[in-house]
């Protein structure tokens, strides 16, 4: 977040730049947000093919004894995250058309989805 820009935001493309000047490979924001999403479902195969369900997703019972979090709207919430990563809302696993729009075919073959 930025103090001195109107809008707060900043220069977006900012990270992409300075990769590309210290690499000489051109990123752009887009490609830079690419590699992101195809790391984190990366790491959310990885995770997945070790037995993470989406059980493990959750937080503390005492978030919602002693927190007044109310676990059906965690619930729900969390049902919401996975499908704007484009993965099984009730599940948490990555699902094949997400796998291979990021060119992860072999790991939608492995985890059989």
């Amino acid at each position: 977040m930025s103090q001195t820009s109107e809008d707060r935001m900043g220069d977006t493309t900012a990270e992409s730049k300075l990769l590309s000047a210290v690499t000489g490979i051109e990123f752009s924001e887009e490609s830079l947000n690419d590699i992101g999403e195809r790391i984190w479902n990366l790491q959310r195969a990885i995770l997945v093919r070790e037995g993470r369900t989406s059980e493990d997703d959750t937080l503390y019972s005492s978030y919602f004894q002693e927190g007044g979090m109310n676990r059906e709207d965690f619930e729900r919430a969390k049902e919401n995250y996975y499908r704007m990563r484009g993965w099984d809302d009730k599940t948490g696993i990555p699902t094949r058309e997400t796998l291979v729009r990021l060119g992860l075919n072999d790991i939608a073959e492995e985890l059989d989805v």
